[in-house]
């Protein structure tokens, strides 16, 4: 499979380049153009290609098991199904274990299915559920978490609550993340080869109007699986993300939505809906439902404002394993929820200033691409920069214009050692003891080193006037832009990597960001490896006789030929004879051949 992938890579990119060269003769840079144009569109191809290709499935199915969240309906309910056909012991986590589909699981499927009460947002369900699994483990080991659960909401960002995106966050992402962090010890315990799968969706790649609060959240899933999948290449445990489109599965139940759609109207502001009118709202609904009813639109009156700038965030370090729950919450909750909080409830003054008003919001280069170690940091700014698209594509019906400043690293007191030392600390402490041993405190303290010394090479504090004259310009300037990115050096090196391959950027920012020591549970594996051989793969010996190699089964002869010497085996029989009986007496091994020769 993987000779077939090369060679297909090879081809297509052979092909592409070939096409491309014959319309470009030139000096050698049109010959680096084409070449870099050949490698996106052999990217593409290969994606596209890859639909086709055969998918093979792994052995020794029978010992292995996968936990699978969302079980009760759609596409966690059908994971779980084929799973079990396919002859793995399958650990269905459902919402409501008794529920209706819990028991066609129970009815349809095999008997090492296994259902499992797990509500994601909540600790002591999760916990349980790691529990009951282990358990129920016996010789089987964990192979693959599969996060699947998770809920939809159409909703514009002035009518939807913040209890929604809250409730999305905490089902979405740190439902993901909490069920990811509890389970990672099993999978870990597998050994080489455990897996993560994380079900986010295409709307965490770009938002749609109307989306926003779903985008958000699940931009900050997909952000957490990329920081995950580099932090834990060290364990051989690989990070997969499955982003549909929308399927009409019962999370897409109209009642639901309209629900949602109602309940979020209904406590929006006066002046929200007086701005924006029933009529609106029910062509909305028209829009992503089919719905038809119509009403009219009301007045506004309110001062002017022409601009809001969201500036206040927090930071941290942390790898996943270690990082809280509570400091995703925190992060959540100013960097991206403080954001949401303070537009909402400006934007009825930015609005009354009629066309030309703004929202700025000062993200990060995180929000772009996830570093090791910046992981909760990273999924916090991937779902404000997902609101600012949503808000927007949202907002251009007024006339009012988002942008965003994301700025790289620069030495001013959100980097303060003296803090993120202190948080480092607090994590680690309150991490599990199976964590903190499967790390050690020198992977830790390496760790720090590693950071504090890729903060000490931030951008001075000198330069802070980039993002200043940025925000600025975003703020008050005649054409701003949609997104800044103080600096053309940092400008060029973002846009450098976010147009590479994925693994070619795991590969870069693993080596930046990830400690040269390997964590102590890959030491103690290699040196159990080391002292006890026979745990490796056994390659076939080679036998000697003599200098000549000697196989169990003689190789095929060479074609004949009259000017070449007579084989051993072509050999006389009395000359063979002569030979074995004078090989029986010569020395087999260095030393008796120095034993033999001392007693001449």
């Amino acid at each position: 499979m993987f000779r077939l992938q090369t060679a297909l890579h090879v081809g297509v990119l052979s092909a592409t380049y070939a096409v491309l060269r014959l319309a470009a003769f030139g000096p050698w840079i049109q010959e680096l153009a084409v070449f870099l144009l050949a490698l996106l569109v052999t990217s593409f191809f290969i994606d596209a290609l890859r639909q086709f290709l055969p998918r093979y499935v792994i052995d020794h199915r029978s010992d292995k098991a996968v936990f699978v969240t969302g079980c009760d309906t759609g596409f966690g309910h059908a994971v779980a199904r084929r799973l079990d056909a396919l002859g793995l012991r399958v650990f269905a986590g459902c919402l409501f274990p008794d529920g209706e589909g819990a028991r066609t699981l129970q009815r349809d499927c095999s008997s090492s299915l296994t259902v499992v009460a797990c509500d994601v947002t909540s600790q002591e369900q999760v916990a349980a559920a790691v529990v009951r699994v282990g358990a129920l483990l016996k010789d089987t080991k964990l192979h693959a978490v599969v996060n699947n659960a998770g809920v939809f909401t159409i909703s514009e960002v002035e009518w939807c609550s913040l209890d929604m995106y809250r409730r999305l966050f905490e089902i979405n992402c740190l439902g993901a993340i909490r069920v990811t962090k509890a389970f990672l010890p099993l999978v870990r315990a597998h050994g080489a080869g455990g897996r993560v799968v994380i079900v986010a969706s295409l709307a965490g790649r770009y938002t749609i109007p109307g989306l926003s609060a779903y985008s958000a959240s699940k931009h900050a899933t997909i952000s957490f699986a990329d920081g995950l999948r580099r932090e834990m290449h060290k364990f051989n445990i690989s990070v997969h993300t499955v982003e549909p489109s929308t399927y009409r599965t019962p999370i897409l139940s109209e009642s639901v939505l309209e629900g949602t759609v109602k309940k979020d109207w209904d406590a929006a502001g006066e002046e929200v809906r007086a701005s924006y009118g029933e009529h609106y709202r029910d062509e909305f609904k028209v829009k992503f439902m089919g719905d038809t009813e119509e009403r009219e639109a009301g007045e506004q009156d309110l001062r002017e404002l022409h601009a809001v700038v969201n500036n206040a965030g927090v930071f941290t370090i942390s790898e996943v394993e270690w990082c809280s729950l509570d400091m995703y919450r925190r992060l959540f909750e100013i960097n991206c929820l403080g954001a949401i909080r303070v537009t909402k409830a400006f934007l009825p003054l930015v609005r009354a200033h009629g066309a030309g008003g703004r929202v700025v919001i000062v993200a990060s280069l995180a929000g772009r691409y996830t570093i090791p170690g910046l992981s909760a940091y990273s999924a916090s700014k991937h779902a404000t920069i997902s609101f600012a698209d949503g808000l927007r594509r949202e907002m251009h019906k007024f006339n009012i214009s988002v942008h965003t400043v994301e700025p790289s690293t620069y030495r001013t007191p959100i980097l303060s050692e003296s803090v993120l030392e202190g948080t480092v600390k607090k994590d680690w402490d309150a991490a599990g003891e199976e964590v903190r041993a499967s790390y050690g405190e020198h992977y830790r303290d390496e760790f720090k080193v590693k950071f504090m010394g890729e903060l000490k090479n931030a951008r001075p504090a000198s330069k802070i006037y980039e993002v200043v004259d940025d925000i600025l310009d975003a703020t008050v300037g005649v054409e701003p832009r949609a997104r800044y990115v103080p600096s053309a050096a940092v400008t060029l090196r973002s846009q450098l990597i976010q147009s590479l391959p994925l693994p070619v950027v795991d590969s870069m920012l693993e080596s930046r960001a990830c400690p040269p020591t390997p964590p102590a549970a890959v030491i103690r594996q290699r040196q159990r490896q080391l002292k006890n051989p026979y745990t490796m793969p056994q390659k076939p010996f080679l036998k000697r006789f003599f200098s000549v190699p000697h196989f169990e089964k003689p190789p095929p002869s060479p074609a004949h030929d009259d000017h070449r010497p007579p084989s051993f085996a072509e050999a006389p029989e009395q000359t063979r004879a002569e030979v074995s009986a004078e090989s029986d007496h010569a020395p087999h091994t260095l030393s008796e051949a120095i034993a033999e020769e001392n007693e001449e």
